[in-house]
């Protein structure tokens, strides 16, 4: 009986692990899919200026893909929420380095109702720049995006590692006038191909008003077909529409 006791949280952990990380192909990931709760939190805290989750009156989520567009991947999501029932948007996060090098997919974005944020010029940790380099990486991509927003586009901007500092905020704040997107719904997708834990982790965490995170990219907008091959026919049956950034906010206030 005294082993079964000491074997009991050693069988719940290895149990956790297991429906987190599956097959084990990732443990950083399935211990990040556990952790979220904790980190959710303190996240709220450290990045106030920042929206988590936007509750407001109606059954919405907010769908935000980053590090797009890619030409393999792209054109599949875009396919596929045309092709899903409910009519659901998003609001793509671009990386204006991969943009510049497909404007017809920007347009592409923009003409399937879909939305176009600021996700820096290139992969480099937002959180890591000075403001002098973090400001001129982002002005790179804003200049490329001003050819897809209209004049009362509402502007979005997600930093590259989901990171920034105070002096980062004010200036995407003060001086450009961005609302600031990080999510409440978050897979941790782009660090393994675990697509069943990604799925589980949504539903585990989605609720009125979410902010859900996927990624773009050679292989890992691969994946986000796959999870929102899944994903989207769920929300649907729960009562969820899934709309951008700016429906969902608008929503909200």
């Amino acid at each position: 009986m005294h082993n079964s006791i000491k074997f009991l949280p050693m069988f719940i952990i290895a149990t956790l692990l297991s429906s987190c990380i599956g097959n084990g192909k990732s443990v950083r990931s399935g211990l990040s899919r556990i952790a979220a709760p904790v980190t959710l939190g303190v996240a709220r805290k450290q990045y106030e200026e920042a929206y988590f989750d936007i509750p407001g009156s109606r059954n919405w989520v907010a769908l935000t893909i980053d590090d797009a567009p890619n030409s393999d991947s792209t054109p599949e999501i875009l396919q596929l929420l045309a092709a899903s029932s409910g009519n659901p948007h998003a609001t793509f996060f671009i990386a204006g380095e991969d943009g510049a090098e497909n404007p017809h997919l920007l347009l592409a974005i923009k003409d399937g109702g879909h939305e176009l944020g600021n996700h820096g010029f290139d992969d480099a940790p937002s959180s890591q720049m000075g403001l002098t380099e973090f400001v001129a990486n982002v002005e790179k991509s804003h200049r490329i995006l001003l050819d897809y927003w209209d004049e009362d586009d509402r502007k979005w901007f997600r930093p590259s590692d989901d990171r920034f500092t105070k002096q980062q905020a004010k200036y995407l704040k003060n001086v450009r006038n961005y609302e600031i997107a990080l999510g409440n719904a978050y897979p941790f997708d782009y660090k393994d191909n675990n697509v069943p834990a990604a799925v589980r982790h949504i539903k585990r965490f989605v609720k009125p008003g979410s902010i859900i995170i996927l990624h773009d990219g050679p292989e890992q907008g691969a994946r986000t077909v796959q999870i929102l091959e899944q994903i989207l026919p769920w929300l649907q049956e729960q009562g969820y529409s899934v709309k951008t950034l700016s429906e969902l906010l608008e929503n909200g206030t």
